[in-house]
């Protein structure tokens, strides 16, 4: 196992542009709500993590440069 880049091919971003019903479910890590989805790519598992509020604070970030 190991984590991919942000911008690697074998991410669906989709579900994450689409909306939060395509997730399969969410679970509280560090009293955040953070969402996954898998994904099978050939014999690899892809999961894909969104915490919300971790977004908005790298967003917000990025606009404030």
């Amino acid at each position: 196992m190991f984590a991919l880049k942000r911008n690697s091919e074998y991410i669906d971003y989709t579900p994450i542009i689409d909306n939060k019903r395509k997730f399969e479910g969410n679970f509280v890590f560090q009293k955040r709500n953070v969402w996954f989805y898998t994904r099978k790519l050939k014999d690899e598992r892809i999961i894909t993590y969104l915490d919300p509020s971790l977004k908005a604070k790298e967003e917000k970030k990025r606009f404030i440069r």
